[in-house]
């Protein structure tokens, strides 16, 4: 297997490695029979690429001019000079290109193949090709097909007498080629792995002598060529350069560390360039001494005694009463001063993860708009994630719908109102129809129809208005995001381990609490009331309550029981 940086050699290699297969399997009498099959069967050497073009000009070419150089492939084991199509030796000896389809390879006895940019292959979420609508990767169905028919055919004793050469340019993490290379350092002495940067396979006299220093990126933050000025680098993720690639890293430093170093990145393009704003959202959550409401960060919801609500991690606010003898007493109870909780579902079945995020509004900020003299100061409200959550299936089960009803209802039994309860529109009808029938305020909207909600989240991750509690798999998501330049939709990178279904929960509250404050910022803005760290809030009047109540009624929203209480 061959992964790692352009212009290394991959491809040279994979044209050699075919022509020696072809040389070893010319050397016997009967290849067929030798490994098995039924005397006179096609032994098929094939070249496949995202399409027979591309096969054809890149891989098969290569080895054609190869063999037609070779004075061995002329003299000893010589091909049908009239063919160009593929390339036709004795003794039922064959060489094509195809394209990536199941069928075109698999309706040969392949003894080797040479895959190219596996890395680039199809990866289909919810793919009606798969049971359930599972994902669909391509490239490790070809191989398991492939690998498993090679063993059934052409087994020796646990080895193969042939040979799969995956090559491909380094892309994300947890790519195909990533993925063998981690089984190859696990132990499966079955695998070899080439995987080199592009200067690293070059004589030293191809290079200037001196080197300019990169720190690969991670989660926290992009790839950034070094200074020397910097007090806090990750030495461990620090590479030098060729300074023949200097210009290269300084215009695009973590496509440069893909495409030259051959190292993947968590986003080509990514959506959120500033991933040190990720970080300093949860760093944010730490000091207001934000905790994970839920006893695991991964649930199933349908194991009571591991998947527990934990209520006192929700957010509350002390407030004082008058108790008996006319005696203040300080009581705490759920934070909803600012107004209500917000709620977005991403549902799933048995394949992904289902993403549930409830959050709230806790405060507002000036955030500067412009610079210098001009610049002008917005109103803008500080948004706490009170629970993120993965909802995941159990190990050959499913996901039960009515299970992420239940959990807001229990969390309306502790005293939590809901201004709105979103769902994504994907399997959400009877949920909706169901919580709406229980007089909650429940509706479909998906962050996918446009980029507004992610830009909205990533605004208030940049202006410092974002709060939320450590969860690994959100910061992993928000630094992956790419945004599609050709349909502007907000995207995590293809292939498994991939995935954005907590942060499209986030970008949902987070999307509905602008959205709220917006509408309700005249009635907030300048008026003294509460404080929350450094900003000012003040709860609604009964009468501007109701008036919002009325305003529900006659927009056809149903009221929940508290609210006609108060009505």
């Amino acid at each position: 297997m061959s992964p790692g940086g352009i212009g290394w050699g991959k491809t040279t290699f994979a044209y050699i490695a075919i022509c020696y297969d072809l040389y070893m399997v010319s050397c016997l009498r009967e290849p067929a029979k030798a490994y098995g099959l039924i005397p006179g069967t096609s032994l098929a050497f094939v070249n496949v690429s995202i399409t027979e073009k591309m096969a054809r000009r890149i891989l098969f070419k290569g080895i054609f001019n190869l063999i037609k150089r070779s004075p061995y492939f002329r003299e000893n084991f010589p091909y049908d000079p009239n063919l160009t199509n593929e390339i036709r030796f004795p003794r039922g000896i064959i060489c094509y290109p195809v394209a990536t389809t199941e069928q075109s390879l698999l309706g040969e006895g392949v003894f080797s193949a040479a895959f190219d940019e596996m890395n680039f292959y199809q990866v289909v979420e919810r793919s009606k090709q798969m049971p359930e609508g599972g994902t669909y990767d391509q490239a490790q169905m070809l191989y398991n097909r492939l690998s498993r028919r090679l063993k059934s055919r052409m087994n020796q004793r646990g080895r193969m007498p042939g040979h799969l050469f995956m090559i491909s340019s380094a892309r994300y993490p947890n790519d195909f080629t990533e993925r063998k290379a981690k089984e190859a350092l696990d132990g499966d002495n079955s695998i070899f792995v080439r995987d080199y940067a592009v200067w690293e396979t070059k004589p030293a006299e191809t290079f200037m002598t001196e080197t300019f220093k990169v720190e690969v990126g991670d989660q926290s933050r992009r790839s950034r060529v070094l200074t020397g000025n910097e007090d806090n680098v990750n030495e461990e993720r620090v590479i030098d350069v060729p300074m023949d690639y200097k210009s290269e890293f300084e215009l695009d430093t973590d496509a440069a560390v893909r495409d030259f170093a051959g190292i993947p990145v968590l986003a080509i393009r990514p959506f959120i360039v500033r991933r040190e704003k990720i970080t300093d959202m949860f760093k944010q959550g730490a000091d207001v001494g934000a905790k994970h409401p839920f006893t695991k960060l991964d649930v199933t919801l349908q194991d009571e005694e591991t998947d527990r609500l934990l209520p006192e991690n929700l957010v509350y606010e002390e407030v004082e009463l008058i108790g008996l003898g006319g005696k203040k007493v300080k009581e705490k109870r759920l934070f909803a001063k600012y107004g209500k909780r917000m709620v977005h579902v991403d549902l799933a079945k048995s394949q992904d993860a289902c993403g549930f995020c409830c959050g709230l509004i806790v405060g507002q900020k000036e955030v500067p708009r412009g610079i210098g003299k001009d610049r002008h100061m917005e109103l803008k409200p500080i948004i706490r994630i009170e629970l993120g959550l993965r909802i995941v299936p159990p190990k050959g089960g499913e996901i039960v719908i009515s299970k992420v009803r239940g959990l807001i209802y229990q969390l309306a039994d502790l005293g939590c109102e809901f201004e709105v309860i979103s769902y994504d529109s994907w399997g959400s009808d009877e949920s909706i129809q169901t919580l709406n029938a229980e007089t909650y305020n429940a509706s479909t909207y998906s962050v996918d129809v446009d980029s507004t909600a992610y830009e909205e989240l990533k605004q208030a991750l940049y202006d410092d208005r974002l709060i939320c509690y450590e969860i690994p798999m959100l910061r992993k998501e928000l630094g992956s995001l790419e945004k599609n330049e050709k349909n502007g939709k907000i995207d995590h990178p293809s292939g498994p381990g991939g995935s954005k279904d907590l942060a499209d929960a986030v970008a949902g509250v987070v999307h509905h609490c602008e959205e709220y404050f917006v509408n309700g910022a005249a009635r907030w803005a300048g008026v003294e009331g509460i404080s929350v760290g450094n900003s000012r809030f003040r709860a609604e009047t009964l009468e501007e309550k109701r008036e919002r109540l009325y305003d529900k009624i006659n927009r056809g929203i149903p009221l929940s029981p508290e609210e006609i209480r108060l009505l």
